[in-house]
């Protein structure tokens, strides 16, 4: 795989996180959970932006999720709605 250069990382960084806000606190759409964007990072597998998070009140326990899959759209009933949706 080509790797990208430290230039095209840090605008794929910036793009990022211009949808995702860090110390953003997040509730996802199906359970209704709140989590906390701790921060954005980029995976050395794929070159491709991932939000590192954890659960509201468990900063212990952090967790990865590639960006596309954070911002993604899910089918929720009869509409569509954001997987994590901003609440402050």
């Amino acid at each position: 795989m080509n790797r990208k250069s430290d230039a095209e990382l840090e605008v794929l960084l910036a793009d990022a996180s211009q949808e995702i806000r860090v110390n953003g606190r997040y509730v996802h759409f199906r359970n209704g959970n709140a989590y906390i964007v701790e921060k954005l990072v980029i995976d050395e597998r794929t070159d491709g932006v991932a939000v590192v998070y954890h659960r509201d009140g468990k900063p212990n326990i952090p967790y990865v999720r590639p960006a596309a899959s954070w911002i993604a759209t899910k089918l929720f009933g009869t509409e569509r709605v954001p997987r994590f949706r901003l609440v402050e």
